[in-house]
């Protein structure tokens, strides 16, 4: 048996719309697929359309392991689903899904880049600008345009303590950045010295894997839905 990924190539908005199928050829897999579609009816012509118009890639995982499906949960496209061959020899098979899951993204361009924004919105540093009801700041309409402003609780906390607006956010943003990298000093060093040196990003793949998986534990990230691929009779 071999294994493909068969699926629509264009937008995507259910599962069955792109599986992992093991067949013997790719005109099988296709034969497969569309037996399914055609109990689902999520097409005019089911089976002309997957036939005509699905696309087919093969896989070739090892014998010794099972094959899982992992579906963005906002997915759009067939590249939002990642295929993962996990062996038998591993027994936290959750854990170990959850590890590549947590490495793909870490090496995406946007996940990076998101990482080593320092704009106070639309970035990492954004979860660390927050106190316990939330963002610091708000959004307001001027001419049209939307300007972030200091909440005006916020001023008012740091004037009771005696402290500037801006030392007052940058006291919540050094707490919080401490509580994000709690289990990890040198990471914490690592990103506040970034922060505050202004300089180009000097971090290590290592660094973005302990973020990503991190954010996705929290459910900041990219979160899943995971199914086994199983031997689907023609």
């Amino acid at each position: 048996m071999r294994l493909f990924k068969v699926y629509d190539p264009g937008y995507i908005e259910e599962y069955s719309q792109c599986l992992g199928i093991w067949a013997e050829s790719e005109q099988q897999a296709l034969r497969k697929m569309a037996t399914i579609q055609v109990e689902l009816d999520l097409y005019d012509d089911p089976y002309e359309t997957v036939m005509n118009e699905f696309k087919v890639e093969e896989y070739y995982p090892a014998h010794d392991c099972d094959v899982y499906m992992c579906y963005e949960k906002d997915m759009d496209f067939a590249y939002d689903v990642q295929v993962i061959f996990v062996p038998h020899m591993v027994s936290n098979v959750e854990s170990y899904l959850f590890d590549q899951l947590a490495d793909y993204n870490s090496k995406l361009v946007h996940f990076i880049d998101y990482v080593n924004d320092t704009a106070i919105n639309m970035s990492l540093a954004e979860m660390f600008y927050q106190d316990e009801n939330g963002y610091v700041f708000d959004f307001h309409l001027d001419d049209d345009d939307e300007l972030l402003q200091v909440r005006d609780d916020i001023k008012e906390k740091a004037k009771a303590v005696g402290k500037s607006v801006d030392s007052y956010i940058d006291s919540l943003f050094f707490e919080n950045v401490n509580k994000f990298f709690a289990d990890n000093n040198g990471y914490r060093n690592e990103y506040l010295s970034y922060i505050y040196a202004n300089d180009e990003p000097f971090f290590e793949d290592e660094f973005y894997f302990y973020v990503s998986k991190k954010l996705m534990k929290m459910g900041q990230w990219t979160e899943y839905d995971i199914h086994l691929v199983d031997i689907i009779a023609e």
